[in-house]
């Protein structure tokens, strides 16, 4: 084996690239889902108003 494949750096090489993957799926799959989180607390007071008037 070379000298610079050891057993760290390989683990470091692996821990980025789990890394980098976690950026690439998770992260633009849970913003929307925030987003959508944010408005239905922001619109539940009002959502909650206009049932009450019916």
């Amino acid at each position: 084996m070379k000298k610079w494949i050891n057993k760290r750096n390989l683990s470091i090489f692996i821990i980025i690239f789990l890394f980098i993957l976690f950026i690439y799926f998770i992260i633009p799959i849970s913003i929307p889902l925030i987003l959508a989180l944010i408005i239905a607390l922001a619109l539940n007071p009002l959502v909650n108003k206009l049932t009450q008037l019916q």
